[in-house]
């Protein structure tokens, strides 16, 4: 059976820190996310590609032992050594695939923003990560195989009427790790992904959930919808994915529902707008102040 990883209790600026749950607990590896772009002579920075840094507890205890610096772990069949370049992670002749099923006529390496990995968040089984790729006017999130250090799914988000219109920022992983809740930053909207597993919490399926969307913003609307990419990974085994539901089962409407305005403004609230004289508007008593969304 798998033996997984979990995360240390360890903070370090976009990075896990993750080691074996196997009978020596000291084994660990610090997965880091390097938001620098992974092509030269771009104009501007974090917009295209990223690298990965992993390091194993072996090559951890050599640097501290002073026996040289540990080597990044690579992603790709045939390298020995990283970082890993997420262009690679998730190979550029990846296909676009609309909710239908249909492609768009697009690869990965014909879309814009596909840069800047923000983060990488370790599922409740140690098994999985969910990579945040941040390039506002991106959208894009993936999950990768902790033990293989391979792609399993990329999706690219809703496009808002929102400016940049959309780009992820951070997920969260449920507790059961049945689903990824996924912030679309500059889309002001929180995304849910579906996670099936087996009875080994190896993921079999992964569905972004169109009825689960919620937009936070005002007047929103959907200018294009989430898709996902079809292909194969580095190791030469296809992706997963699917779209499923309904935009109009999400909420994207103005109001939480007990009435208050998502944003500041909106026209329409049980609380009143701000103006330039008030910085907070006024609020309930205590008793019933809380807002629900």
């Amino acid at each position: 059976m798998y033996s997984p990883i979990r995360t240390l209790a360890l903070v370090i600026t976009f990075a896990s820190s993750v080691c074996s749950q196997g009978s020596d607990d000291s084994l660990y590896e610090i997965w880091a996310s390097d938001q620098s772009n992974s092509v030269a002579n771009q104009t501007k920075l974090g917009v295209k590609g990223s690298f990965l840094w992993i390091f194993d507890s072996d090559g951890m205890k050599n640097q501290l032992s002073g026996l040289g610096d540990a080597k990044s772990l690579s992603c790709i069949p045939g390298k020995d050594v990283g970082p890993c370049d997420i262009l690679d992670v998730f190979p550029q002749d990846l296909e676009e695939v609309k909710a239908d099923g249909s492609p768009t006529g697009k690869k990965l390496k014909d879309l814009d923003s596909f840069g800047r990995l923000h983060a990488v968040v370790k599922d409740p089984f140690n098994r999985y990560v969910h990579a945040n790729i941040f390039t506002p006017g991106g959208g894009y999130s993936g999950i990768i195989d902790t033990e293989t250090k391979e792609a399993v799914a990329l999706f690219r988000h809703s496009k808002f009427n929102t400016g940049k219109a959309r780009s992820v920022h951070m997920a969260a992983w449920s507790a059961d790790g049945s689903a990824i809740l996924i912030a679309n930053l500059h889309g002001k909207a929180v995304e849910r992904v579906n996670v099936g597993r087996d009875s080994d919490s190896r993921i079999l399926s992964v569905e972004f959930d169109r009825n689960a969307t919620i937009g936070f913003g005002s007047n929103m609307a959907i200018e294009e919808g989430a898709s996902f990419f079809r292909g194969n990974n580095a190791f030469g085994r296809p992706l997963k994915g699917a779209i499923v539901g309904d935009y109009a089962n999400a909420d994207l409407g103005d109001l939480t529902p007990n009435g208050y305005c998502k944003e500041d403004g909106c026209g329409s609230s049980a609380l009143p707008s701000t103006d330039e004289s008030t910085m907070c508007p006024s609020l309930p008593s205590q008793a019933s102040r809380t807002t629900s969304i």
